[in-house]
């Protein structure tokens, strides 16, 4: 696993929810991205090829992320935001948002630890206006086994307002702040 050490350009008061993923094909089989080790200055990222490999891989990818306060709020002035943090592990957890939405929001949810060796994912359900379900999805390439250490799970919720949620740029930039930049490993 090759691992980036990433630094936000603005500065954060206290960690924030990263979000990232492969921005290429680079792998030609199964992967994602994983991070950890998320702090107020900055957080480690590394593509995850499928199965538990220990090799350092020698292909070189793109990884895109965004760094987001935590929050309870509004984006773009009107519309219902939130981000949070839950813990869980190979079995199902429901929670509820923090606010309640006219309607289901949409949610981008990400691993933010690396406690599990084997290669794994995030699994949503139950998606409502108050809540939804998570849980950690152990990758069976090499085994059978699926059960799988704690790790913690970021999310970012936004009301869907009948135009597209997430754009590449918002003007006016919100207050709370959304920062990201495309990182090659190899």
């Amino acid at each position: 696993m090759c691992i980036r050490d990433s630094t936000y350009s603005k500065a954060f008061s206290t960690a924030p929810v990263v979000l990232s993923q492969l921005q290429d094909y680079a792998y030609t089989g199964f992967a994602h991205t994983r991070e950890r080790w998320i702090t107020a200055l900055g957080f480690q990222v590394s593509p995850e090829p499928q199965g538990n490999v220990t090799t350092r891989p020698t292909t070189t990818v793109q990884i895109g992320w965004i760094a987001v306060e935590p929050h309870t709020g509004t984006i773009e002035s009107d519309r219902k935001s939130e981000t949070g943090v839950v813990t869980t592990n190979e079995n199902w957890l429901s929670f509820s948002l923090q606010q309640t939405y006219s309607q289901n929001p949409n949610i981008v949810a990400w691993m933010q630890t690396y406690a599990g060796s084997d290669s794994a994912g995030v699994r949503g359900d139950n998606l409502s206006s108050t809540g939804f379900s998570v849980k950690v999805e152990e990758d069976q390439t090499y085994d059978t086994e699926t059960s799988h250490a704690n790790e913690d799970i970021a999310y970012l919720a936004i009301e869907y307002n009948g135009d597209y949620a997430l754009r590449q740029y918002v003007d006016p930039e919100p207050t709370h702040g959304v920062w990201g930049s495309e990182e090659t490993l190899n």
